[in-house]
């Protein structure tokens, strides 16, 4: 199977939050026709939109643009204070960050 094209995954994308084709166009301030032929294929979004539409679906543009998710990207860091380790999880997925500390006593 080939790569999905723009329009298949900015109707994929659009699918998977829930959005109908109006949703997305009042949001995005254009006409639901403009997204439909983004959609099929025929045009593709203006290069100042990209921001606002990757926003709107919690992608980067860089996602966009190469019509894929990019995979989750994490790193742990342990570091001992005061006879306690702390780990920290620092995590992006889809081009949001997110992180979680945890820590614990050490015996002995």
């Amino acid at each position: 199977m080939g790569k999905q094209t723009m329009g298949e995954f900015l109707a994929l994308l659009r699918k998977t939050n829930g959005f109908t084709q109006q949703d997305v166009a009042d949001k995005l301030n254009i006409s639901n026709r403009t997204l439909s032929s983004w959609e099929t294929d025929r045009t593709t979004p203006d290069i100042l939109l990209l921001p606002s539409i990757a926003d709107l679906y919690g992608v980067t543009v860089d996602e966009l643009l190469r019509c894929e998710r990019q995979p989750e990207q994490i790193e742990t860091h342990a570091h001992k204070i005061n006879g306690y380790w702390h780990f920290i999880r620092l995590g992006r997925s889809c081009g949001l960050y997110n992180y979680a500390v945890f820590s614990c006593a050490t015996l002995g």
